[in-house]
């Protein structure tokens, strides 16, 4: 667990186990993961987001889950279990996303040693929603939509199991062509804290000289100077792009995978100001926001607001980066593929918890997720090459 205002990084784990993320395999808070696309894990087992909830308000489709982080505070009861959500259109021509947090005390009927609720969702066979509908032949299998029930129907082979033994059974091959459709492609997101700039230097460079030794590629003190003097001589040939961006790109340099950037906060500390800001303080400026250009930042009052509940005004929680488009196996030579420079969600600093009509406790409470595209200096293809890993900006 991250201390207080440290800023984590998170990245994809190339490396992990088949079938670590299925909701079979997650039985304690222990074992819910941070991730990228996939179905849900949800907090409260037994009632999943419903349709209206994360449908685009642009084309009206669902939109898939894009990431979902799982932050737990045990200073606050309310939250001793929580977890945000971060839904995405796959229209990138929407450029529509959602953002919902939902959380638990301690004691509860899901996840509790005392008590584990044996009740099932009804969810949507397709993509784990709520399942408002029924297929009207089985009575068995429940959709959110109609498109998903199609999709269950034709490309799922509904309409050769329905009424049979195994009509909740979709094949493997099956499956992967409906993930290509409905959801983004699934990673376990692994965290550490961001290393300081001093950190990452020197690690950059005890594997650069251990990649040359490797090589056999060694130089002397004599040749290190010369490098460095013709490097110090050499003219400026850098791109002019916003300041922003080259802040930007510099931060990452630091951890040039990273797909995440989350901090945690303190109760009594300021808002935060963005990075681009004139500052000295190496320790504020490792808890801001990254932006991927001087222009399109938000207006506090109009774009982040307070907290619908509670009022008190919402603050960054982790912003998603644009690496993380390498990895969700999207046609990126499409207009309509998704694209962003960076996703940055605001929550209630309080993780307040409001109740309903009934006194209930609310299940999902929706908070802000603000989108920044590319500058609009005419350098975007060339400043998404950098951050998607090309070249540099240098020629």
């Amino acid at each position: 667990m991250a201390k207080a205002n440290e800023t984590v990084l998170g990245f994809v784990d190339l490396e992990q186990a088949v079938g670590c993320l299925h909701q079979s395999q997650i039985t304690t808070g222990d074992d819910i993961p941070h991730k990228v696309g996939g179905r849900p894990i949800w907090l409260h087992r037994s009632h999943p987001l419903d349709l209206a909830s994360v449908t685009c308000s642009k084309c009206q489709a669902a939109m898939p889950l894009l990431v979902q982080l799982y932050t737990p505070d045990n200073e606050v009861p309310e939250a001793f279990f929580r977890i945000v959500y971060l839904f995405a259109c796959k229209n990138g021509t929407c450029k529509s996303f959602k953002c919902f947090r939902s959380q638990l005390p301690e004691q509860n009927e899901y996840w509790s040693e005392s008590s584990r609720s044996s009740s099932k969702a009804l969810e949507c066979h397709i993509c784990g929603l709520k399942g408002s509908k029924v297929c009207t032949g089985c009575k068995a299998v429940h959709y959110c939509c109609k498109e998903h029930q199609a999709i269950g129907w034709k490309t799922g082979k509904h309409n050769v199991t329905c009424g049979t033994d195994y009509q909740a059974t979709i094949g493997d091959s099956e499956w992967e062509d409906i993930r290509k459709v409905v959801e983004f492609k699934e990673w376990e997101i692994v965290t550490e804290v961001e290393p300081t700039e001093k950190e990452a230097g020197a690690r950059g460079a005890k594997d650069l000289e251990s990649q040359m030794k490797g090589a056999g590629i060694m130089e002397t003190e004599e040749e290190a100077e010369e490098a460095e003097d013709e490097i110090r001589d050499a003219p400026d040939t850098t791109v002019d792009v916003d300041n922003a961006f080259l802040m930007f790109q510099n931060r990452i340099d630091r951890e040039p995978e990273q797909v995440l950037r989350w901090i945690r906060h303190k109760e009594d500390d300021d808002d935060m100001e963005d990075v681009s800001a004139e500052n000295d303080d190496e320790d504020e400026v490792e808890q801001q926001v990254l932006w991927v250009s001087d222009v399109d930042k938000p207006d506090f009052d109009k774009d982040i607001g307070s907290c619908s509940f509670c009022g008190k005004p919402r603050k960054f929680e982790f912003q998603v980066m644009p690496t993380l488009l390498n990895h969700l196996s999207i046609d990126h030579a499409s207009d309509k593929a998704l694209d962003f420079g960076t996703v940055v969600v605001y929550t209630c600093p309080d993780h307040c918890q409001p109740v309903d009509a009934k006194g209930a406790p609310q299940v999902y409470m929706e908070e802000v997720a603000f989108h920044q595209n590319f500058s609009s200096m005419g350098l975007n293809d060339r400043i998404r090459n950098v951050l998607l890993g090309g070249s540099s900006l240098a020629e």
